[in-house]
């Protein structure tokens, strides 16, 4: 961080040489023109009112894009709680997904939601679930019945 600060401060005072310094830096210190160059426009650009640097090196992934906030997803954990694992009943990932899809399109009527099963997944790990795969044979019909009743009970 330190470097990345120090590299900014000699550029600034080098701007008339810009690109000659930037090529120069980026090999000085291996990394990428490209890269340095687009730090250094997010350094530019990323100044708070009080025109105090943010971190450009933080991590941002999964903050902006996130499908729910932490709320959002323990109140579908709190459900899922009170209408199946209290009740002890089966819960599946397409429970879940069934419901975060619905929470979803209340929330936000006009955008789209998958609910895959990487994210399932991943909803899982965060909130130390686990689910019953369910199998149905053709040898069981009553289960059939029963799973299809259920299951269209949700949609």
């Amino acid at each position: 961080m330190e470097m990345v600060r120090y590299i900014f401060r000699n550029w600034n005072n080098q701007r008339n040489r810009l690109y000659t310094f930037l090529r120069t830096i980026s090999k000085k210190y291996n990394i990428s023109y490209s890269t340095l160059k687009n730090k250094y426009n997010k350094h530019i650009n990323n100044k708070d009112k009080n025109n105090i640097n943010i971190n450009i090196n933080a991590e941002n992934r999964g903050g902006i894009n996130k499908i729910f906030n932490r709320k959002e997803e323990e109140e579908i954990f709190l459900f899922l709680k009170e209408n199946f694992i209290d009740k002890n009943r089966i819960l599946c990932n397409s429970i879940i997904k069934i419901h975060a899809k619905e929470k979803f399109n209340n929330l936000y009527p006009n955008k789209k939601f998958n609910a895959s099963a990487g994210w399932c997944n991943d909803y899982k790990k965060r909130w130390n679930l686990s689910t019953v795969k369910i199998v149905i044979s053709s040898s069981n019909n009553n289960l059939q019945r029963w799973w299809n009743k259920f299951i269209f009970k949700w949609l």
